[in-house]
């Protein structure tokens, strides 16, 4: 069977014409959880037997994974191996040839599923998964979960907005995004509590959303950013005391801090230049944050030079010797400042 995508995966679920080998996987790691656990309520039924059921998430035994696939289901149809989370490239060679040749002969009374809900693999240097997926495109199902797109997260928020009878508009499913960034699992569990919050037949407001989502630490260092390159001098230390008082790690605030004024030159560039910023997205790889390089500042572009210098070199003295990152932070901060005031020539 060929790759599956996720619409196609629930139709084959729902026709129970089940195969013997699945791999789940993908960076989308919310979708890989539930729809392993929907493709075993769907083989086993919600009473699942102990005798039938082998599964497999700390302990990767290969010898007992491959004899679990042998095992003769006992009053049942199907024999169920789950592997959560396997690491390959940590296996020894012969482990690694045990298991590939052990997939190669499952019985049909098996279905053996190979679940990543945590464990992150790179789609284009994938090692020694690459084995097992290509025995399950052969003989078996591939279903890769990809990170959705803004508009499609967008939608899909909406939707489940309205699925809890709570209405919640584009703009403002936009706005959590922008707050939370785009693990759907973080997106849903904010969801949840605004839904909660406003109750049935009520609308999500962007007040509710100030009140209640709690920034990621890339929401908060942009709006940080911001307030430096508005030359807002007081709502930036504020948030930067905020930053500190969560214990947030003074070198990852400022790597975040440097990424922005870097979205920052780019759109600029972007602009003066007549590109349209999906071009660069696409060139340097933005994928779901091209939002990113649409934020817009008043700096002058000569400014923002002067602003990544400063960045750079203050990057450099904190990974090199040691110094108080806290106050050479919010030195730091000043002086983004005091170019932010200088500087803000551009219209």
């Amino acid at each position: 069977m060929p790759n599956m995508t996720e619409s196609e995966f629930k139709k084959h679920m729902a026709s129970k014409e089940f195969t013997r080998l699945y791999v789940l996987w993908g960076t989308e790691k919310k979708y890989v959880k539930t729809y392993t656990d929907k493709l075993v309520t769907k083989v086993m039924g919600k009473n699942i037997s102990d005798f039938n059921y082998h599964e497999f998430k700390d302990n990767y035994d290969i010898q007992e994974i491959c004899l679990s696939m042998l095992s003769v289901p006992f009053m049942s149809e199907y024999n169920f191996v789950k592997i959560s989370d396997i690491n390959l490239n940590e296996l020894l060679k012969n482990e690694k040839e045990q298991l590939f040749n052990a997939i190669k002969d499952i019985p049909d009374t098996t279905v053996v599923v190979f679940s990543m809900p945590t464990l992150e693999i790179d789609a284009k240097k994938p090692g020694d998964f690459k084995t097992i997926l290509k025995e399950a495109e052969k003989n078996g199902v591939v279903v890769e979960f990809k990170k959705m797109g803004d508009m499609a997260l967008e939608k899909h928020l909406s939707t489940l907005a309205t699925r809890n009878n709570v209405s919640l508009s584009r703009i403002n499913a936009d706005k959590i995004i922008n707050m939370c960034g785009n693990d759907l699992t973080t997106l849903i569990n904010e969801l949840d509590k605004l839904c909660a919050y406003v109750g049935e037949g009520n609308e999500i407001t962007d007040k509710d959303i100030d009140l209640l989502v709690t920034k990621n630490l890339e929401a908060k260092v942009f709006s940080l950013a911001d307030a430096v390159t508005r030359g807002k001098s007081t709502e930036a230390m504020t948030i930067l005391d905020t930053l500190f008082y969560q214990r947030e790690e003074p070198i990852a605030i400022l790597t975040v801090l440097s990424n922005a004024y870097i979205d920052y030159y780019r759109g600029r560039v972007a602009d003066e230049c007549g590109v349209q910023t999906s071009v660069i997205a696409q060139e340097f790889n933005y994928k779901n944050r091209a939002f990113a390089l649409n934020k817009k500042t008043m700096i002058s572009t000569q400014g923002l030079r002067d602003s990544i210098d400063l960045l750079i070199e203050v990057e450099t003295k904190m990974k090199s010797v040691s110094v108080n990152q806290k106050i050479t932070l919010e030195k730091l901060i000043s002086k983004l400042l005091l170019i932010a005031q200088k500087g803000r020539a551009y219209a």
